[in-house]
């Protein structure tokens, strides 16, 4: 139920569904925040900034008793890693699945995407590096758990997306997607598996498409749609964020798009022969620009935060309407960082 506010120096924990501020984390970045997750088990919070850093922190929880005897749970929070290998502000940061240790993959300006893992506590050394794009890597995705190897997806202000594929060894194999987006792709997500196993990726760029691209029996990633809304040849914006929920239904998906100041839901659903139906469930509106999206874990919520420093959270509050999809609650931006 948590959703992240980003600021110049730290930034705020919100429950989802009541706008609640429920911690308050100070970083230490110099410059501003532009990602922050969670790992898996919630046992590491790892943020990325400006100020070309990437930190990362351990969190826990304990129990305090109060005054009238009730005993509270409190989050407890300790710095725990520097890591400052970009020569340049940081965009991205992604967990991969525990079954491959404590790792972690970033993305900068530097046109760089690095991957991190755990030696020993808080120790975090730098595994991997790939230099291949000529420009921005502007957004990083891992590969759902299932998959044989570990996988990350990466887009370019280049055009291309590289997808990453764990070896042996400490080696990697790198595929290009590429001209995936003429003018530059922004954002990139991958599916979670259904019960039709595929690699499927979603990525959104400045040419305002939302594209889908599958690996076929060749181990190479083609284009498999186009997906917008009817009657439309793209969308009205660039495309500066997708999101696919983590939370698969069987043979379907759904899969978040942010464009201009509209945010469209589309659900996915498999065909015979490996084909895909797509359908658009709703088109909700923020006041502004929609950012990113961002789906809660189990409950179906998806926050969307907007160039106005709000946050808005929806929910399908009808499950009999799959297109019922209203604002359940706002988280505006908190200034104590600011100050």
């Amino acid at each position: 139920k948590l959703q992240f506010l980003y600021f110049i120096e730290g930034l705020t924990i919100h429950n989802m569904a009541n706008g609640v501020v429920t911690e308050m984390l100070n970083t230490d970045h110099k410059d501003m925040i532009h990602d922050a997750q969670y790992d898996t088990y919630g046992r590491y919070l790892a943020t990325c900034s400006s100020d070309g850093s990437v930190k990362v922190f351990e969190l826990w929880r304990t129990m305090e008793q109060q005054q009238d005897g009730r005993m509270e749970e409190r989050s407890q929070q300790a710095f725990a890693a520097n890591l400052e290998e970009h020569a340049g502000p940081v965009w991205g940061v992604a967990w991969g699945h525990p079954k491959f240790g404590t790792t972690l993959a970033s993305c900068g300006y530097d046109g760089k995407v690095i991957v991190w893992q755990e030696k020993g506590k808080n120790n975090f050394e730098r595994v991997y590096t790939y230099g291949g794009h000529k420009s921005s890597v502007n957004g990083i995705s891992w590969a759902p758990p299932g998959h044989e190897a570990a996988i990350i997806a990466a887009c370019s202000s280049d055009s291309s997306v590289s997808v990453h594929t764990y070896q042996a060894h400490g080696a990697w194999e790198v595929s290009l997607i590429p001209n995936a987006h003429q003018i530059g792709c922004n954002c990139i997500s991958w599916e979670p598996l259904t019960n039709t196993p595929c690699q499927r990726i979603a990525t959104g760029g400045a040419d305002n498409m939302l594209k889908i691209w599958v690996k076929n029996e060749l181990n190479t990633f083609v284009h498999e749609a186009d997906v917008v809304p009817e009657g439309l040849k793209e969308y009205p914006d660039w495309v500066r964020d997708v999101a696919f929920c983590p939370s698969p239904v069987a043979d379907s998906s759904k899969l978040a798009c942010c464009s201009g100041p509209n945010v469209y839901i589309w659900a996915r659903k498999d065909l015979p022969e490996g084909k895909s139906q797509w359908n658009l469930l709703s088109t909700v509106r923020v006041p502004d620009l929609a950012w990113r999206a961002s789906w809660s874990e189990h409950e179906g919520l998806l926050a969307i935060t907007c160039a106005n420093n709000n946050t808005y959270i929806f929910k399908n509050v009808n499950l009999a309407n799959p297109g019922d999809w209203q604002q359940i609650s706002v988280h505006p931006l908190n200034q104590a960082f600011q100050q």
